[in-house]
């Protein structure tokens, strides 16, 4: 844990949720409405539209994209507009911090 607690951590961290799959045929990739959805994030984002409270992105994270055809590409897909506005990459090194951080500091 100390790892952790020597990082500078963010002051603010946003769950986004990822956009809308195919009903019928889920192939792991957004559907026409789930692509418009990630583009709306652009305009939230602006710093003319963006709440007070809510800071400018400075880091990105999703699951890794998806490189097997059971597996889901929509987390990447929807926060890419937004990455690529930033000019910022889409890390997934989260998924390998997160658990073993909130499984031994949540529950204490």
């Amino acid at each position: 844990m100390l790892f952790l607690e020597q990082q500078n951590l963010p002051n603010q961290i946003i769950f986004i949720r990822h956009g809308e799959k195919n009903d019928k045929n889920d192939d792991g990739n957004l559907n026409k409405v789930g692509l418009i959805h990630a583009d709306c994030w652009l305009d939230f984002f602006k710093d003319k539209n963006r709440p007070s409270n809510i800071s400018a992105p400075n880091s990105f994270y999703a699951m890794k994209k998806a490189d097997k055809k059971d597996s889901s590409n929509r987390p990447y897909q929807t926060i890419l507009p937004l990455a690529n506005s930033y000019n910022l990459p889409i890390n997934n090194l989260l998924a390998m911090i997160l658990p073993p951080f909130f499984s031994s500091n949540l529950c204490d």
